[in-house]
């Protein structure tokens, strides 16, 4: 691919119809992690392992927030990120809002990046900007809002359970209508 269509790729807004999904599932991710993290704390999350309550959805909205990138474009996945941290704060107290806002800001960038580098490979981009998205989230926040990395290894592997999922299903996904 030629760095031109790269860039048209990257960079072209797609909306189809159900587009606007896609931004409205990210924000509930979002809200929805928060939401859980404040009112069930910690959970196990497999192998012995525990993390914060809404582990389990941050790994989805990373591969939601480059859904919105692929159908609206980069300025709008940058303005989703932003009202996703904002919303943090209606929802959680001031320890998680704050360790969410920050984390999710900066863990959802990296992802951003890695995504629009690795783009042209839609699964990759999905899978390599998740995980990188993942793993700066974890330590962010779970430093700000409990001072500790103690839940890193099970806060981690949550998030990496929902990315690769939703990097399988994508790829499937499109290997089966590239068949069709």
């Amino acid at each position: 691919m030629t760095e031109t269509a790269r860039r048209r790729y990257v960079t072209a807004p797609r909306r189809p119809m159900p587009a606007g999904l896609v931004v409205l599932a990210y924000l509930g991710a979002v809200v929805a992690a928060n939401w859980l993290i404040e009112r069930f704390g910690v959970v196990p999350v497999g192998f012995g392992l525990s993390g914060p309550a809404g582990v389990f959805l941050v790994g989805p909205a990373l591969v939601l927030r480059d859904g919105v990138q692929y159908l609206w474009g980069k300025p709008v996945a940058l303005l989703t990120l932003a009202v996703g941290a904002v919303l943090s704060y209606f929802v959680a107290g001031p320890e998680v809002a704050t360790a969410s806002a920050v984390a999710f800001a900066v863990s959802e960038l990296a992802d951003f990046v890695v995504f629009t580098w690795l783009a042209p490979r839609w699964t990759r981009a999905v899978l390599f900007g998740g995980i990188a998205g993942a793993l700066l989230d974890s330590i962010l926040f779970l430093y700000i809002a409990f001072g500790s990395l103690a839940f890193l290894p099970g806060q981690v592997l949550g998030k990496v359970y929902g990315v690769a999922l939703a990097a399988l299903i994508i790829g499937a996904r499109r290997a089966w209508s590239a068949r069709r």
